[in-house]
Formats: C-alpha cells, sequence, structure tokens
C-alpha cells in the first residue's frame, strides 16, 4: 500500500509488451537465370539493389529494381523474381517483424512498395541497411556487440520508417480513420486475449475472432473486410504471426521440448504443429532450433 501511495505522482515510461524480430538478412549476387517463386511471408521483407536489375512481381504488379532503389515487401503480400538476363545482380534482402497492431496497419497503407533511388526517403533508409551490410561477416562469426548493433540499426530503421508513415497518414479522411480505429480495435483485442492465455502458462485456447468482432458492435463479415483492407491480411492471418512469434520465442529455449512447444499452442500433436511451423518458416521447428544454436 505504502509502494503505491509512493509512486501515485510517478511519470512513467511504458511497458513494452512486443515481439521485434530480425532474420534472413543475407547479401548476395546471383547468376543469369536465377529466380524465386511465388511465395509470401508473414514478416516484411526489405531488399536493397547493390548492382544490376531485380525483376520481381509483388501482387500482380511489376517492378523493376535497379541499383540502389528498395523495395518493402508487407506481411502476406504474394510476390516472385523473375529470371535475371545477366550476372549483375547483386542485393541486400532481410526479414523483419513487430507485433505492434498500429505500426502494422499504417506501413501497409502508407508505406510505398517500389522507393526508387535519389528520394528523399530512399537516401534515409539506405543509411540504415549500409550499416547491415557493414557488419556481415563471412566467417558468420558475430559476437555480443555485432548481434547488439543489428538490434539497434532495425529499432533505428523503423523510427525512420514510423515517422515517415506518420507523416503520410496525416492526410487520412475521417471515414477511413473510422474503419482503422475498428480494425485496430480488432487486432488489439486479439493481441490482448493471445497474451492473456500466453501469460497463464497454460495451453492457449481458441481464440473466436466472429466473437471478437461483434463485441465490438461489427458483423464478422464487416469486420473481416476491413481488417484486410487496413492491414493487408485477414484476423486469422494475424493470429497466426502472434502464434509464430510465440512459436519462436518457445523455441529458444532448449528446456522446453517441441511438443511441449505444439501442445502449448493448442496443436493437436507434433507432427501438425512441425507441418504448420515449416508451412510459416520453411523449415522444421528442429531445423530452427538448431539454427539458432550453430
Amino acid at each position: 500500500m505504502e509502494n503505491s501511495v509512493f509512486l501515485k505522482s510517478a511519470v512513467r515510461l511504458p511497458v513494452l509488451d512486443w515481439n521485434i524480430v530480425f532474420f534472413g538478412a543475407h547479401r548476395q549476387k546471383v547468376s543469369a537465370g536465377w529466380s524465386v517463386p511465388l511465395e509470401k511471408h508473414l514478416a516484411f521483407e526489405i531488399i536493397y539493389i547493390l548492382s544490376g536489375e531485380k525483376h520481381i512481381v509483388i501482387k500482380n504488379d511489376h517492378y523493376i529494381a535497379k541499383e540502389k532503389d528498395i523495395l518493402i515487401i508487407p506481411p502476406g503480400f504474394s510476390h516472385e523474381v523473375l529470371p535475371t538476363q545477366d550476372d549483375s545482380l547483386e542485393y541486400f534482402c532481410a526479414h523483419f517483424d513487430l507485433d505492434d497492431a498500429n505500426f502494422i496497419t499504417t506501413m501497409i497503407r502508407y508505406c510505398d512498395i517500389f522507393i526508387e533511388k535519389n528520394t528523399t526517403i530512399n537516401d534515409i533508409l539506405a543509411g540504415s541497411i549500409k550499416k547491415w551490410i557493414e557488419i556481415i561477416n563471412p566467417a558468420f562469426d558475430y559476437d555480443f556487440n555485432a548481434k547488439m548493433t543489428i538490434q539497434i540499426v532495425l529499432s533505428e530503421l523503423l523510427i525512420k520508417l514510423n515517422t515517415y508513415i506518420t507523416n503520410q497518414a496525416s492526410l487520412e479522411t475521417n471515414s477511413t480513420l473510422t474503419a482503422t480505429n475498428y480494425a485496430k480495435e480488432i487486432a488489439k483485442t486479439i493481441k490482448h486475449l493471445f497474451k492473456e492465455n500466453v501469460l497463464s502458462n497454460s495451453i492457449i485456447k481458441n481464440i473466436k475472432i466472429e466473437n471478437i468482432i461483434e463485441s465490438i458492435g461489427l458483423s464478422s463479415g464487416y469486420g473481416y473486410q476491413i481488417f484486410k483492407q487496413v492491414y493487408g491480411f485477414s484476423p486469422r492471418e494475424y493470429l497466426s504471426r502472434l502464434t509464430l512469434n510465440e512459436a519462436k520465442v518457445l523455441l529458444m529455449k532448449p528446456e522446453i521440448s517441441i511438443e511441449e512447444i505444439g501442445r502449448k499452442l493448442n496443436y493437436n500433436n507434433t507432427a501438425h504443429f512441425s507441418r504448420q511451423f515449416k508451412r510459416w518458416v520453411g523449415i522444421s521447428p528442429s531445423q530452427y532450433r538448431k539454427s539458432i544454436y550453430i
């Protein structure tokens, strides 16, 4: 009691309850004919062209990215890289994820997928990307300081992106803001229920998306529509993102078996969990766990 009275007039910083993930980062030079089949990720992908041209199709829109151009592909956006015509293509690529609903909303709505060189936002983002490139070590010898620097650069880039998209969002109309607020409330409730389950340290229960939407006064159909309109993916896909992030966190704890993780995340059996995880990440939970401790 005395402690709560003592803190009554305190000015506080916010509690940060989110996962920020950086992965799949690499620099690569490819040969003529190189391509990537149609795919989509549950995270943002950022690509920086070092030389040559990269022909990429994102949600049926065709882009030709050249030296110093940047591409930012939002989560859930299908994309494929068409075969290159020469040996000059070299690029840097990284994936990042942040389970902050407000950031994802504004990123998908306001951040350009294709950011050409010699533009203000390109120059700003390229500065951070080049810091990542400078850290690359062919021997894969990254100490604590290097890893923390990678994290710091990611935070720096996220702040730059957020400043840019917040400025872009200033022209938002009132009618669209209403839909955005509804979508944000749906996302906020989904995340709250998910985290509540996680913190209870029990098996995560089924979260009924339809019930959440109806609880804020919308029909489930309209709720799904505006959520996808704002975020670019469905409420169920958002729940999958939260589940994937939690799976990755749990896989970083070797004392918890993969069977336990699958059970905690409400999968009927380990095989079902492993199949779903591989669909999300491209590798099995055991392979992912090994890659962490290489």
